[in-house]
């Protein structure tokens, strides 16, 4: 999950649930937090290990999350 979900989440909603592969990277420091992220839909198959990455398709990109008060400090 990703913030507030609407992009990704693991939740039924106003998304579609998918499965990815994929990989996330996350840098954090004291106060803020940098995620990035690339990943590809695979199909849903009923075995282990044998579902198919669709390259066609694939998402990719970051989330900055900085808490309220640094935001707020250049009143």
């Amino acid at each position: 999950m990703l913030g507030s979900g609407r992009l990704f989440d693991n939740n039924e909603g106003p998304n579609v649930k998918l499965s990815f592969d994929g990989f996330r990277a996350i840098a954090e420091g004291v106060h803020v937090r940098l995620d990035l992220f690339a990943v590809k839909p695979v199909e849903n198959n009923p075995g282990f290990f044998d579902d198919v990455p669709n390259h066609g398709e694939g998402a990719w990109g970051s989330y900055l999350t900085v808490p309220a008060p640094i935001v707020s400090r250049g009143r």
